[in-house]
């Protein structure tokens, strides 16, 4: 992950999402990636601004839904992105 360009030149925004889940953002231009990590390994269902649909989580690839502008969390850190 350390290698992925958005990192190395995106910029870098991380916000509470609530339920002890941080939310953890690289975006430049229309290029995005998110990381969703549970801070107490507790599940919750959060917001986010992705659009709907079936994402693989680049740390494992398993499938991740955005659904209506939210995204479920499990307790697990899940990586995903967009125009990558």
């Amino acid at each position: 992950m350390k290698q992925h360009p958005l990192i190395r030149e995106g910029r870098f925004e991380a916000s509470d999402a609530g339920h002890g889940i941080l939310c953890a953002s690289y975006r430049k231009q229309e290029r995005k990636l998110y990381g969703f990590f549970s801070t107490q390994g507790e599940s919750g269902v959060v917001r986010c601004d992705l659009p709907e649909g079936v994402y693989a989580n680049q740390l494992g690839g398993s499938a991740v839904r955005v659904e209506s502008g939210f995204v479920s969390c499990k307790g697990e850190p899940i990586v995903i992105g967009v125009g990558n």
